[in-house]
């Protein structure tokens, strides 16, 4: 297995988002890259590949893209319908990241991978209220619950928001 340099590690999971890079053509011409599904996580699947991929990185300490955020526009709304299918999108591309870590025999990305999944299961928190969004949530990445080492390494915010969810706690106190 192969090690993930820490500067491949960063541009991976914390720097994931496209917008903020400028990459060599050949990076998408010379590489056979998995095509995200939806458009949700879809920058992390590319970034993924392509810090993979890349023999150097390099900075430009220089503003060249400027990002307006409305928080009127319906990207801001939640819905169930709307959260379910951004669930989805997320753990789609999720799996894709984790089918790509495993094809190349990445070693040092399984607390990065902890994380993505626990963002992705964080789409379902506002409706775990409703049954059927509950054993969506519950049978989704069940194998978080029994990886507490590596949960209990991340932000313990959300370990505790997760396993409150898992004993059925989290739906309770939201509710009242």
């Amino acid at each position: 297995r192969q090690q993930f340099s820490p500067i491949k590690t960063d541009m991976m999971f914390s720097f994931f988002t496209l917008w903020c890079k400028i990459v060599r053509r050949s990076l998408y011409t010379n590489n056979k890259l998995m095509y995200p599904i939806g458009n949700m996580g879809a920058d992390r699947v590319y970034t993924a590949q392509l810090a993979w991929y890349a023999t150097s990185f390099g900075f430009v300490d220089k503003p060249l893209y400027y990002y307006y955020s409305n928080q009127e526009s319906i990207v801001h709304t939640i819905d169930k319908d709307k959260c379910i299918s951004i669930f989805q999108q997320r753990k789609d591309n999720t799996d894709l990241i984790c089918a790509f870590i495993d094809a190349n025999t990445i070693e040092g990305c399984r607390s990065n991978m902890t994380i993505l999944k626990l963002q992705t299961l964080s789409w379902l928190y506002p409706f775990l209220y409703d049954n059927s969004i509950y054993k969506l949530w519950k049978k989704t990445y069940t194998e978080l619950f029994k990886d507490c080492k590596t949960l209990f390494r991340t932000n313990m915010k959300d370990c505790i928001r997760y396993y409150l969810a898992y004993i059925g706690l989290y739906r309770i106190l939201k509710r009242g």
